[in-house]
């Protein structure tokens, strides 16, 4: 199937955290009132499923948010962070990630601003996503919505796995944005052997969404050998959904002699689908720097 189901009812109710600009990380952080101040104090509490991190809307949070492994949520409890108040919190990464998360999923990123300190000063990627858990595991459910990610050397949202067939599955990402980053605006990616039978068991991701996103102006890295600027990579994946996209301006500065970037495309997918979107203006240093490939 391609289609990705509809965020569920949750089956748990969760702790509900605050953090604002005004907030003590000596408060308990239960309300807005008592508040916690740092991203620091979030990482430090271990979140169960169900639970959720508000951010203050319109203030500014210094640092990498992360999850220990094991410390993620289910399908039916997700972990969720995100904003309250008046517009998004910004979630200010300086040189490094915006949020990191490795071997967990059932997470929920939402109405957030992730933004690094810009291509040549920054080293990591907006929201990365990583297992390289034995065994084919499919780690269900991600949902990214209504986030700006911005100024990643290294990518804006990556959701990749490096061990044999084990990756994610059920993903959707949603009314975002991807701007200004390095070496592409999102990309998914996992183990791939040219060589081994192609069967749906043998992709490592299953079921992604891509949906009402904004790829722009991710120029790419010159240092880098291989290509990079490419609005939305998607590979390695069994069920791809892409539509109503924009990518434009990406891909500039790749300089590969390999291959260059693709405003929006796919590679070594099955059943995918690619429609109603518009990718225009992508160029490439050197090769390739077209609107779409597959």
């Amino acid at each position: 199937a391609v289609l990705v189901g509809l965020s569920p009812a949750w089956a748990a109710q969760g702790r509900t955290f605050y953090v604002a600009g005004a907030g003590q990380d000596a408060n308990a952080g239960f309300s807005s009132g008592s508040a916690w101040r740092s991203i620091a104090r979030v990482n430090q509490e271990v979140l169960r499923p169900g639970d959720t991190v508000l951010f203050e809307g319109g203030s500014v949070f210094a640092g990498t948010v992360r999850l220990a492994r094991g410390e993620g949520g289910t399908p039916l409890a997700p972990i969720t962070f995100g904003s309250y108040g008046t517009g998004p919190a910004l979630i200010s990464a300086g040189t490094s990630g915006g949020f990191d998360f490795t071997d967990v999923a059932g997470l929920h990123v939402r109405d957030l601003a992730i933004v690094g300190a810009g291509v040549e000063a920054n080293q990591g990627i907006g929201i990365s996503f990583f297992t390289d858990l034995p065994g084919g595991v499919k780690l269900p459910w991600i949902r990214i919505e209504r986030t700006r990610v911005t100024g990643f050397r290294r990518g804006g949202l990556s959701i990749g796995s490096y061990n044999g067939t084990s990756g994610f599955q059920d993903v959707r990402v949603e009314f975002c944005r991807f701007e200004k980053n390095g070496n592409n605006g999102m990309a998914v990616w996992g183990f791939f052997d040219p060589l081994a039978q192609q069967t749906p068991e043998s992709y490592a991701h299953r079921s992604i969404y891509v949906g009402h996103c904004l790829f722009a102006s991710n120029w790419g890295d010159p240092a880098r050998p291989r290509h990079t600027g490419s609005g939305l990579e998607i590979a390695q994946t069994m069920g791809v959904l892409v539509e109503r996209n924009i990518a434009r301006d990406n891909g500039r500065l790749n300089r590969s002699s390999e291959g260059g970037p693709v405003g929006i495309w796919l590679w070594d997918v099955k059943n995918g689908i690619v429609q109603s979107n518009e990718s225009h203006h992508n160029a490439s240093g050197t090769l390739d720097g077209g609107g779409f490939d597959l």
